[in-house]
């Protein structure tokens, strides 16, 4: 269990959620965090709605205008139809671009919501890879990657022996509780 001396306060669990995760059970403490985070994945995707209609309408306003401001350029733009119907296309592309984001937000946060506790038990290794962006650190246990953007191998030190209660999020593993074994 997690003490004062651990050097990444990343873990947030107490005696309580590691004896309901011992049992098979996510604690009522850790669904309501899981809840939390489902509920900032829908509402960051929701907020990107917003900036997208308001610079939708102002960036077709700001074409047609380009495109009536001289005869030349009006002419152009009633030419051919077919180059009205293309700048009026974009808003139904956007929209439902707009649409896929919230469907695959909102299946990820029920996901999360939905999560099933999963165990794994064995020794830890390390593995490392540096891109641009910076340093991503692995914790891994029987074949197991647990990701992280800051070094815990403190907290998990090579060779020991750990159990660690997790549960799927998306496309990485969101440690609940975990216990060093003798």
């Amino acid at each position: 269990m997690e003490n004062d001396s651990t050097p990444l306060h990343l873990f947030e669990f107490n005696q309580s959620d590691l004896n309901s995760n011992r049992l098979g059970l996510i604690s009522p403490r850790q669904q309501e965090a899981l809840k939390q985070y489902a509920g900032g994945i829908r509402k960051s995707q929701w907020g990107s709605v917003w900036v997208i209609g308001f610079f939708l309408p102002f960036g077709l306003c700001l074409i047609f205008g380009m495109y009536l401001s001289n005869e030349s350029t009006r002419r152009a733009l009633f030419s051919d139809p077919l180059n009205f119907i293309m700048i009026l296309a974009v808003i139904p592309i956007v929209i439902f671009i707009i649409g896929l984001g919230i469907f695959f937000a909102n299946r990820r946060a029920n996901k999360l919501e939905n999560a099933e506790l999963k165990r794994v038990e064995g020794i830890v290794s390390h593995d490392e890879q540096h891109s641009e962006y910076g340093t991503t650190y692995y914790v891994i246990i029987n074949k197991v990657k647990f990701l992280f953007s800051e070094d815990v191998y403190q907290i998990f030190p090579e060779g020991s022996r750990f159990r660690i209660y997790y549960c799927d999020a998306t496309h990485f593993q969101l440690i609940l509780s975990y216990e060093r074994l003798s």
